[in-house]
């Protein structure tokens, strides 16, 4: 399925039935619930179908992942210890208090990224605990 259309009115979604050839639904933009309607415009931002300025935003977001991807690179080369492929050593420094509250908002309205925050803390915490055997 391919979008040609740049007004989200023009929307439509058909669905049909193969085996008879028959249309089964045909739906409009103001037909769907609201969050297939975001779908909706989010796969019309991802296209660039809103003008120049869309074109311009998308490639601005496709070299800034770029840049992280290599600035991310560069500063684990320049971290790393001398001649190893390791991890860069631990820094101890405190996190501030406008960064840990942008981290929980951010757990809370994105949970999947909450999840993978409470996962890696866990991981962390487990690593640092010394392995005690128990005996038997």
């Amino acid at each position: 399925m391919t979008n040609r259309t740049t007004s989200l009115s023009e929307d439509r979604i058909v669905t049909a039935d193969a085996a008879r050839g028959k249309v089964i639904g045909d739906f409009r933009n103001e037909d769907l619930p609201a969050i297939p309607r975001m779908v909706a415009v989010g796969i019309h931002v991802h296209q660039g179908d809103f003008g120049p300025f869309n074109l311009w935003l998308n490639t601005l977001l496709a070299a800034s992942l770029i840049w992280l991807a290599v600035t991310g690179v560069v500063s684990w080369w320049i971290r790393r210890p001398k001649g190893q492929f390791g991890a860069p050593p631990a820094r101890d420094i405190p996190w501030s208090a406008p960064t840990i509250t942008a981290l929980c908002l951010m757990a809370v309205f994105l949970p999947i990224f909450g999840l993978s925050v409470i996962a890696a803390a866990a991981v962390g915490w487990m690593a640092k605990r010394p392995l005690r055997w128990r005996q038997v």
